[in-house]
């Protein structure tokens, strides 16, 4: 029985690390992707050839064409830069706010503590698309305006995970040793604090990017996105749905690559929660 459980477990290991390279490849290639786009595409994502529109895929067009006769496989590639530029900066904005916001609330007194959390739970009796849709929808289509409404949507979020943690460590032995022998308050926070907060934030921000380019792929899916020469992967998708029944691709490959992409950065950040608290993956 005990070789058994040995050998079942053995197999779950093996299949885990086996997904997070996966995983960890996908990832690196959108990245890679992203940042040599001309190397990897081999067609011009801005050529329009309408005798090359509707395509199937091929082993000219490995991803078929659209309407347009644009390559499906180029678009993608080209557009992953938009699509990760939205999903990196959206976390960086939205969790260094709310990462703010939750340091002071947690460290301060009651009075700052009941205001800050007033606002974040205003803010979250807003479902996070709703409010996205409602920023974007005030300041106008743009890519500035898209980043800004999808960190808006995830203030909340990161603001009560840092204040828990910042609750918990601002009374722990060591913070009070610091403050008895003379460190004041800004020592306290940036020596003990802070880097003692951090990992479940980076947890949160990891899986975050792909949250982010979900819910910037629904905004341009509803066309409250940017549109530009080379869309993102949000709008890529809207352009299929006016063909699935006869070019079922335009819309499925986009749709594929962002299904992959967040389920891929999903197992790399529970890889890194189980990595800096092992007593995670145990339960």
């Amino acid at each position: 029985m005990i070789a058994g459980l040995k050998k079942k477990n053995r197999r779950n290991s093996l299949w885990s690390v086996s997904l997070l390279l996966l995983s960890a490849a996908f990832i690196l290639f959108i990245v890679i992707c992203s940042i040599f786009p001309d190397q990897i595409a081999r067609h011009s994502p801005e050529r329009m050839n309408p005798s090359d529109a509707l395509l199937a895929p091929s082993l000219d067009h490995l991803l078929g064409t659209d309407q347009f006769g644009r390559d499906i496989f180029s678009l993608i590639v080209h557009g992953s830069q938009q699509s990760l530029v939205i999903g990196v900066l959206s976390v960086l904005i939205g969790g260094g706010m709310g990462g703010l916001i939750g340091l002071v609330s947690g460290y301060c007194n009651h009075a700052w503590d009941s205001a800050f959390m007033r606002i974040m739970d205003i803010i979250m009796t807003i479902p996070g698309i709703m409010m996205a849709i409602l920023v974007s929808a005030i300041l106008g289509p743009s890519t500035l305006n898209l980043i800004l409404a999808v960190s808006i949507a995830s203030l909340p979020g990161y603001a009560r995970v840092m204040r828990g943690q910042v609750l918990h460590i601002k009374d722990a032995g060591y913070v009070h040793a610091s403050k008895s022998i003379g460190s004041g308050h800004a020592g306290r926070i940036l020596f003990h604090i802070l880097p003692n907060s951090l990992p479940p934030m980076l947890v949160m921000a990891t899986i975050g990017v792909g949250n982010s380019i979900l819910m910037a792929t629904g905004l341009s899916f509803l066309g409250l996105g940017t549109v530009h020469e080379i869309p993102d992967w949000g709008y890529l998708l809207s352009l299929g749905r006016d063909y699935l029944t006869v070019a079922w691709w335009i819309g499925f490959f986009p749709g594929l690559f962002i299904s992959l992409f967040v389920i891929s950065v999903n197992i790399l950040g529970d890889a890194y929660r189980n990595y800096l608290d092992p007593r995670s993956a145990a339960s």
